[in-house]
């Protein structure tokens, strides 16, 4: 067999027949609780299939923990689970109001330097060289 010659590949068994994607929030103000939870099913480059598990704060890098299966199937069970459990953790998809507060973070920035919002508490020892700064 020449190795210049394309050989005829029918065999589709290795391929992800379906993208499964999802990304899922818990917030509570009240507990300072702000919480991201994400999984998404992807093909190694053997051609077996990798549930990847991401979760974290919100606005941090987070975990992560990736699953490999022989088959698609057992990948899916898997992700159907953990969207089970999660879902019952009180985890919801993402609205479109605080998705647009997140992806525009100017406003925010430009109120808190007009001073209309409670600047963040800093650490004992960084205040003290925050007066000290001001006084300079």
């Amino acid at each position: 067999m020449s190795l210049d010659v394309a050989a005829p590949c029918e065999d589709h068994a290795g391929m992800i027949l379906q993208p499964y994607q999802l990304y899922v929030e818990r917030t509570d103000p009240a507990k300072n609780m702000a919480r991201y939870y994400a999984m998404e099913i992807e093909q190694t480059m053997f051609g077996e299939a990798c549930l990847v598990r991401r979760w974290g704060r919100i606005g941090r890098r987070g975990q992560e923990k990736q699953h490999v299966f022989e088959r698609e199937e057992e990948a899916v069970l898997l992700f159907l689970h953990l969207l089970k459990q999660k879902r019952a953790c009180g985890y919801l998809p993402r609205t479109g109001a605080s998705t647009l507060a997140k992806l525009t973070s100017a406003p925010v920035s430009f109120e808190r330097r007009k001073g209309r919002l409670p600047q963040r508490p800093t650490a004992p020892h960084l205040r003290r060289f925050q007066s000290l700064s001001k006084e300079a």
